[in-house]
């Protein structure tokens, strides 16, 4: 499969609407990537990111009641542990 024939699903969490709606902006000239979802906080991220299981996750590291830069990268440790049990 040719890179430019793949198509990416990707997951948007972020809190700010103005952000997701940029990012969204900015992949709309990228037919290859398709926006699967958006989560407001770290309980909607974690149940939309197990249940599409995209390509990428773009993430605000300062989302409300959750994920802050503190924590950002136990958050993906947590997630990964998710996905460890699926397989």
């Amino acid at each position: 499969m040719d890179f430019t024939s793949r198509k990416y699903k990707y997951v948007i969490v972020d809190s700010c609407n103005q952000d997701v709606m940029d990012l969204q902006r900015f992949f709309e000239n990228h037919q290859n990537f398709t926006c699967a979802g958006v989560a407001r906080n770290e309980d909607e991220a974690t149940n939309l990111i197990l249940d599409i299981q995209p390509d990428l996750v773009f993430f605000d590291t300062d989302i409300e009641k959750g994920i802050n830069s503190n924590h950002s990268f136990s958050f993906i440790q947590q997630l990964y542990q998710f996905f460890e049990l699926y397989t």
